[in-house]
């Protein structure tokens, strides 16, 4: 889920209204997705450690948070995108982009021995807006910018196969990536100012036009296969839309801003209602429309971007974030209000997933990617590269 948050609104102020038929013009017919890219295995789709292991890098941050555990999963290795999921094991999934080594998209995941690290796409300066998910046989699932194409990496029996899900545009940008429980993909976008639904189902893709967007979209689909999107759209609104009714229906989440932020991190609860994360002027704010009407309220004032959102087996929801002042930020309304922690004061870029009991944080260091887990992990593992 994916990687990545915005939200705010005025309770009872919410307009649902269906869009046109012809909105942003018409849809293309479904798309074949033809040959893969590279539908073989690629030579470079191994393992990437080499030589003796490196030593496991586990100590705390400085002024680091209470009751976490931290590691680095990878040296001399981020970027500008990062995703991270929870695998049927409960053993973290991480999706990054490697600006500064390669400008590869890479997959990291934890084992006893150590971080597993491998390159999923290879194409430099492809993949800055990543995002990642699982689907239901376990395979690991990137959306990601090509260069003028919207991408999907997929990992399934050890090695990575690639394939065009959305061609002739300006490129991928702000991804967001989900699947339902019949495994169709369904990957969120933007393309030259509007916002872009690219869902695989049958084998084929086809591609929705949903109204004007902004900078950023995050997308989760429910347990009736109904998906529910946030995006930013022009003027610093929030936007959430649905195909809930079958055809898809947009309204406004939250007011107008001076600055809306380039986060906006959408989450669904049992019941299938929308959390939702977002920087609103210099404040980290959330809403939901559990209710049945969108309710807004500020989680912390030292503002909040790049944020992610989840909502656990009890209805508690946790959100990671950048504060304006930098670092990692966690606020989380387990005790009925919410509270909020530093993760690292000197980390950038996060992205939050549970498992049962378990808060997962992959985020940037310098130059290094770190992981982080509260309650703390019952063993240090060393880092992939």
């Amino acid at each position: 889920m994916n990687r990545a948050l915005l939200v705010w609104a005025l309770a009872g102020c919410v307009k649902s209204t269906p869009l046109p038929d012809d909105a942003g013009g018409p849809n293309p017919p479904p798309q074949d997705a033809g040959p893969a890219l590279d539908a073989a295995p690629r030579e470079d789709s191994g393992p990437q450690d080499a030589g003796p292991p490196p030593e496991p890098d586990c100590d705390p941050p400085a002024a680091a948070a209470d009751g976490w555990s931290y590691e680095t999963l990878a040296r001399d290795d981020a970027g500008f995108g990062i995703a991270i999921e929870i695998d049927s094991t409960g053993a973290p999934e991480v999706a990054y982009y490697a600006y500064y080594d390669g400008a590869d998209v890479r997959w990291a995941t934890r084992g006893a021995e150590g971080w597993h690290i491998e390159d999923a796409v290879t194409e430099a300066d492809h993949g800055e807006y990543v995002s990642l998910a699982l689907d239901s046989s376990g395979a690991a699932l990137v959306a990601y910018e090509g260069s003028a194409d919207l991408r999907l990496a997929t990992r399934a029996g050890g090695a990575w196969t690639h394939e065009i899900a959305y061609a002739g545009f300006s490129g991928g940008w702000w991804t967001s990536i989900a699947t339902d429980a019949e495994d169709a993909i369904l990957v969120s976008s933007i393309d030259a100012g509007r916002v872009k639904i690219s869902t695989r189902a049958g084998g084929a893709w086809s591609t929705e036009d949903i109204g004007e967007g902004g900078n950023t979209t995050s997308i989760a689909v429910d347990g009736a296969g109904r998906a529910h999107v946030c995006f930013s759209a022009p003027r610093n609104t929030l936007q959430y839309a649905t195909n809930a009714g079958g055809a898809w229906t947009v309204e406004e989440a939250a007011g107008t801003f001076e600055d809306l932020g380039f986060s906006c991190a959408l989450a669904l609860d049992a019941d299938g209602r929308a959390h939702i994360a977002y920087q609103g002027d210099d404040d980290l704010r959330y809403t939901t429309n559990a209710s049945g009407a969108w309710q807004a309220e500020t989680i912390d004032t030292g503002g909040g971007v790049y944020n992610s959102i989840a909502v656990d087996e009890s209805g508690v929801v946790h959100v990671s974030f950048a504060p304006n002042s930098g670092g990692i930020g966690y606020a989380t309304d387990a005790g009925g209000a919410w509270t909020v922690t530093t993760i690292d004061p000197g980390g950038y870029g996060a992205s939050l997933a549970l498992s049962p009991g378990v808060v997962h944080v992959a985020y940037w260091s310098g130059t290094d990617v770190r992981y982080a887990r509260t309650p703390p992990a019952p063993d240090c593992v060393a880092p992939g590269r």
